[in-house]
């Protein structure tokens, strides 16, 4: 009788919101699962805990030799819910340095190390899609690491990695607060709500989309898609 081989997972900042749900959906599914986190999880689960930087240099590599997983998911990331011009120097190099090289470095590093049908997950936002001048900075380094995925798929498909890039959309959690804005939208899902049906996606190697959560930032991303291309037909060369 053929058996479905069980994951060993890990996931890059684990501790909070629709990381620990992540983690819990794997748990629940029999799979070896690893958090990696710079604080401790928010609640008792049934996983291992490394307290770590993730942004650090040098750890991804470091890490990903030791715990040797199949399935990577980088989900850590500073927000920042300011007027850009209101952000200092520092503000704007700790957000490039943890969200775009940070998550760059974790993602270059899986595909060299990762085994061949390894999976990986990469939690963007709709903020990398659609302009919002709130969420600049934050939306800036998103499209960074999406745009950096799109370059390296073909290395990572000889490899037999895939790589699902996921849009969760606003959620319930302390990421919006933390982020320095009052509170998450009241129509904010739960992530326990969404996080089969993301692991799920990561696992089969498909793009992630929660548009029932945010059909109206969704609807306005396809229609700037619409307008820009109604705006360069016959312009481009």
């Amino acid at each position: 009788m053929e058996t479905t081989r069980k994951r060993k997972v890990l996931i890059v900042g684990g501790s909070r919101g629709l990381g620990l749900a992540l983690a819990s959906h794997f748990c629940r599914r029999g799979h070896e699962t690893v958090i990696l986190s710079r604080r401790a999880p928010c609640a008792a689960i049934d996983a291992e805990i490394i307290s770590d930087d993730a942004a650090h240099a040098g750890i991804a590599e470091q890490r990903l030799r030791e715990i040797d997983p199949n399935l990577l998911i980088v989900n850590f990331a500073l927000g920042i819910y300011r007027r850009p011009e209101t952000l200092t120097d520092a503000e704007i190099g700790r957000g490039i340095e943890i969200n775009a090289t940070g998550a760059i470095r974790w993602l270059s590093a899986a595909i060299r190390l990762l085994p061949p049908g390894a999976r990986i997950g990469w939690i963007s936002s709709l903020t990398a899609l659609v302009p919002d001048e709130i969420w600049a900075i934050y939306a800036a380094t998103k499209t960074a690491v999406n745009h950096f995925i799109e370059c390296v798929r073909p290395q990572a498909a000889q490899r037999g990695i895939r790589l699902t890039v996921c849009y969760p959309g606003c959620l319930q959690t302390d990421f919006h607060r933390a982020a320095g804005a009052e509170n998450a939208p009241p129509e904010a899902a739960a992530p326990d709500d969404i996080a089969g049906a993301l692991g799920a996606a990561i696992e089969d190697g498909l793009e992630f989309w929660a548009a029932e959560m945010d059909a109206v930032a969704v609807e306005r991303y396809y229609e700037l898609r619409r307008q820009f291309s109604a705006s360069a037909e016959g312009k481009l060369r």
